[in-house]
């Protein structure tokens, strides 16, 4: 396999939606908003918006509050009746993370909030409706009284840093009742989900796990003119979890790729790419993910029907995008100077 110097766009983490080309990064080369709110909505092509109803059944979700604290359950036990709260990711609050199903990303029509913990499933309840303050519970499915069940509707607030905010809202005997969580300025590691009448807080959704059918229909989206079969795109597992371009610079970091050098044949493009797939199989380890990370290695061809193989990965903006190993540098997939001839996930 040969070398050959090429240019690879890069995209910035500090501008997410925007991507800006490097032109001064030579590479080693071989030679072989999905849920747009209604102000939105004018932009979006009934194609678009087809496709992104289509996908909703193979995503599921983390809730966040302000304090960017995921909602949990509090239960060791694995069984109902517990109270839902808010826990900081980075602790050992990891445990009792809430994966969250639902065929929306946030329902204006009223919906059930219906939570997995480990091979359990729960609905979101109110414990009792008779205090001032009344605390979220989850249980087992029609465990509770029919009344005490939470339907949620999201009613959209702002878009702050690029993550669009609702008000929760339950309409409890023709009244609407608020979810909250306690927003504290030195970020406590948790806080209670409760009800109220008085007050609200806001809550943002964040795309977790997807399943491997969806890998196929993006991968289908980025590149319309290329049939992905079998032999052109193999996926080994049923469910992956999304990552960040932050996540996937860090992978980059702890792989110490950028002390490797480029060596002809002997470890060129392919044991980069490599390398750095399994430093990420070691981070989902690592962290205790209970799936592994969408992100694999493709492989394409440019004009010149010379080859090269990068790393691809699904960020958690259903966005499928590359890094290039050997710089760091990422870019969108549809970017990319190669035709993809191969896809390994």
């Amino acid at each position: 396999m040969e070398k050959e110097d090429k240019i690879i766009p890069s995209h910035s983490l500090s501008d997410s939606d925007k991507s800006t080309l490097s032109e001064s990064e030579n590479i080693n080369d071989d030679n072989e908003n999905l849920f747009p709110e209604d102000n939105e909505a004018a932009l979006i092509t009934p194609d678009e918006a087809a496709f992104n109803k289509k996908i909703n059944r193979y995503v599921t979700y983390l809730i966040r509050d302000e304090n960017k604290r995921i909602l949990c359950i509090d239960s060791t036990q694995r069984v109902g009746d517990s109270h839902a709260y808010f826990g900081q990711e980075e602790t050992n609050y990891h445990d009792f993370i809430m994966i969250i199903h639902w065929n929306t990303p946030a329902p204006t029509v009223p919906k059930r909030l219906v939570g997995k913990y480990y091979d359990h499933k729960f609905f979101l309840y109110s414990n009792d409706m008779t205090n001032e303050l009344n605390w979220a519970i989850w249980d087992t499915p029609n465990s509770q009284p029919e009344e005490f069940l939470i339907l949620i509707r999201a009613e959209y607030v702002k878009t702050e840093d690029g993550v669009n905010k609702y008000k929760y809202i339950w309409n409890y005997k023709g009244k609407d009742i608020y979810l909250c969580s306690d927003l504290v300025e030195n970020e406590r590691e948790w806080s209670w989900l409760y009800l109220s009448d008085k007050k609200y807080s806001l809550f943002s959704q964040h795309i977790h796990y997807i399943q491997s059918e969806l890998i196929k229909m993006l991968c289908q989206k980025t590149w319309p003119n290329i049939t992905f079969k079998y032999h052109k795109l193999r996926i080994m597992d049923r469910k992956y979890c999304v990552i960040s371009d932050r996540t996937a610079q860090y992978i980059y970091k702890q792989s110490e790729l950028k002390n490797f050098k480029y060596r002809q044949e002997s470890f060129d493009c392919d044991d980069f790419c490599y390398i750095y797939k399994a430093q990420a199989s070691k981070e989902a380890y690592i962290s205790n993910e209970r799936f592994g990370y969408a992100l694999g290695i493709i492989v394409g061809t440019n004009k010149e029907d010379q080859g090269h193989s990068v790393n691809i990965y699904i960020n958690d903006e259903l966005k499928v995008k590359l890094i290039e190993p050997q710089t760091g540098k990422i870019i969108n997939g549809e970017d990319w100077d190669h035709r993809p001839t191969f896809i390994l996930i």
